[in-house]
This record gives C-alpha cells, sequence and structure tokens, in this order.
C-alpha cells in the first residue's frame, strides 16, 4: 500500500477551472475523507487519482512513484462510484470476479478471493443471485466487493451511500468502517455528508470550489474550523452563524448580537481589536438546549418547523429575527408558531472575522 499525494493539481472543463490547485496527501493505511458540498470537485479528484481523467497540470504520486501520465490500468486502483454499475446479465458472484477475470486469474484464485471478500461483506448467501433479486444496500456492498477483490493500491469511494436510504445508511457506515479497517490500504472516501466523513474518516481534506480549504486529523478540522466556509459545511447539523459587532459596554469590550452580549475581554485574540468591528458568531445545533417546562432562564424562542430524522430532532426557531436550528437527540414534536426557552452557553461560541472569514477563537 502506498500514500497519494496530489501537487497542485488544475483542471478546466472547456472555460471553467473546477480544480485550482489541489493539493493533498492521503496516507497509506488510513481512511482519508475528501469532503465538499456538490459541485466541489471530489468526482474530478477521484478521476484524476484513478487515472479516468488527465490534469492540466500538476501531478498524482503513488509512494515515490509519479503515475500522472500512467492509465487507469496500471495504476492499481479499486473504485466504487455513487450509481452501483452492476451487470444486470450476471450474477453476483460474476459480477465481483469480473476485474479478477479481466486479468487472467485462475479459476481457483477468483473462488478464493469472492468468497473472502462476500464473507466481509457479508453477501456470501446471495452469490448465486442476480443484481435485480437483491436489495440496493446488497446491491452497494457487492459494488464495494468487486473494488475489494482486486487487492488494489488505493481504493476510491465515490460517494457510494448516496443512493441509499437514511436507515441503510446509517447501519452501512458503522459497517464499512470496520471492514476497510480489517481490510487496510489506502483509501480515499468522497462525500458530501459532514456525519458520514466523521463516522468514517481519519483525515480530512475540505473541498470546496476546487479550492482545499482545509485538511488534518479529522476531529481537529471539526473542532477547530479554519473559517467560515470550513464551519459551515463541515458540521452535522450546519453550523449556526449569526453577525455580531465588537462594542465597549461598561468598559468591557463585547461582542452584540441584538439579542446578547458576549464578554470577550478575556479572549486574547480580541485585545487589538477595535471598537466597530463586525465579527460573525458561530454556535453548533448540537450546543444549542431547550430548557425544560418551567424553567424560564433562557432566550424566548418561536418554533418554525420540526425535523424528525430517525431518532433525533432538528427544532428550527426564530429569535429576535435570528434563525437557529437546535438539535434533539430524541424524537421531539413541536407545533409551529409554539416558544420554547433556548440556553445559549456563550462558553461554545466560535468567533471569525467578517471579512476574511478566518477563524479568531475556538471554543475548548
Amino acid at each position: 500500500m502506498v500514500r497519494v499525494v496530489l501537487k497542485d493539481v488544475r483542471k478546466w472543463f472547456r472555460r471553467k477551472e473546477v480544480l485550482k490547485g489541489v493539493s493533498f496527501e492521503a496516507l497509506e493505511e488510513k481512511i482519508t475523507v475528501l469532503f465538499g458540498p456538490v459541485g466541489a470537485g471530489k468526482t474530478t479528484v477521484l478521476r484524476i487519482i484513478a487515472g479516468l481523467e488527465k490534469p492540466d497540470s500538476g501531478r498524482v504520486i503513488f509512494g515515490n512513484n509519479d503515475v500522472t501520465a500512467l492509465p487507469p490500468q496500471e495504476r492499481g486502483v479499486g473504485l466504487v462510484f455513487q450509481t452501483f454499475a452492476l451487470y444486470p446479465h450476471m450474477t453476483v458472484f460474476d459480477n465481483i470476479a469480473s476485474p479478477l477475470k479481466a486479468k487472467g486469474f485462475s479459476q481457483s484464485e477468483i473462488e478464493k478471493r469472492v468468497k473472502q471478500v462476500a464473507e466481509l461483506l457479508r453477501i456470501a448467501d446471495i452469490l448465486s443471485k442476480s443484481p435485480a433479486e437483491i436489495s440496493g444496500g446488497q446491491r452497494q456492498r457487492v459494488a464495494i466487493a468487486r473494488a475489494l477483490v482486486k487487492d488494489a493500491t488505493v481504493y476510491l469511494f465515490d460517494e457510494p451511500l448516496t443512493n441509499l436510504d437514511y436507515k441503510i445508511r446509517e447501519a452501512m457506515r458503522g459497517e464499512l468502517r470496520k471492514i476497510l479497517r480489517e481490510r487496510g490500504g489506502t483509501m480515499i472516501w468522497a462525500t458530501a455528508d459532514a456525519q458520514e466523513a466523521l463516522a468514517l474518516g481519519d483525515y480530512v481534506v475540505v473541498l470546496h470550489d476546487g479550492r482545499v480549504e482545509a485538511q488534518g486529523e479529522i476531529h481537529e478540522v471539526y473542532s477547530k474550523p479554519k473559517n467560515i466556509t470550513v464551519a459551515k459545511y463541515f458540521s452535522y447539523p450546519s453550523m449556526n452563524l449569526l453577525e455580531g459587532v465588537i462594542t465597549i459596554k461598561n468598559g468591557v469590550k463585547v461582542v452584540d448580537l441584538g439579542f446578547m452580549s458576549v464578554d470577550v475581554s478575556q479572549i486574547p485574540v480580541f485585545s487589538g481589536v477595535s471598537s466597530g468591528t463586525e465579527v460573525v458568531v458561530g454556535v453548533r445545533p448540537t450546543d444549542l438546549r431547550i430548557a425544560p417546562p418551567g424553567v424560564g432562564e433562557g432566550f424566548v424562542a418561536t418554533v418554525i418547523i420540526t425535523e424528525v430524522l430517525g431518532s433525533e430532532t432538528l427544532v428550527h426557531v426564530e429569535l429576535a429575527g435570528k434563525k437557529l436550528v437546535i438539535h434533539v437527540p430524541e424524537i421531539l414534536r413541536l407545533s409551529p408558531g409554539s416558544s420554547i426557552q433556548l440556553l445559549i452557553n456563550p462558553a461554545k461560541f466560535y468567533f471569525f472575522d467578517k471579512s476574511s472569514g478566518e477563524l479568531l477563537h475556538a471554543p475548548r
């Protein structure tokens, strides 16, 4: 297994530059998540690593070898697409075995490898069936098995869980991390789902508009987002962002949010920030709380809508003209227009420079 390095990779499609100097390193024996919203350039990066697209400039390196000019068949890459892409006229066994047959492996070796990977992915009991006879979750497992059976140097996964329903995705995340750990190798997993990234990854590369916004150990990037873009997208649910301004109240430097003022006089980074400077305050939905009935210490907020997602709920509220999302780790149904008491802990606030978007201060 090898590390994968991209150095200043650029790609144009017609007159549009879709990759703008992408550089990162994916370490062997680690799961590197390529994270970003739709249109960020994730699929293009994977296709360039696989050799299906050529960069207009920059280099792709496997270990100590520059593979930029190598064709796909010489790179030793296993690729799983978002769509299942199975051969409908073949059995599950033959779908998994197809790359081995193409390389001329013996029948005994093919049977051995297919059996091993099928047992790993818990699909050994459906090897004789056709893709039409199995579920969507099973079809995706077959697609993953077909990539893993090759004993590739590098494994690439292009949002392979996107087309599965919520419950199957949730179940497969933890399962896949265990499988990928057992399998080993250099693995790059592209996703637009922050929850999936956090569940699967060791290392993350945050891609936005064709640029790398941040990269590093996954929980380090999550806990200290480099800028507003990273904070907004690499969060589950998306971070609440509120505009504020630095003011002096009773001789104390505060960030005024309109409905509350936050004392920042003891935060070193604000010592040189002048009054009137605009900032953005971020707070994760998981750090907001709804006060129990009878507790009147919070801020009065109006419920807009509640979203029940499996065993959790997202409560959308309005507070002093500002919209916020609260994450509740249980099923909760509140009527639109009803009032709640919202508990907010300023110790959980992130502060960003409004003009540059850069992080000023993160909670400990």
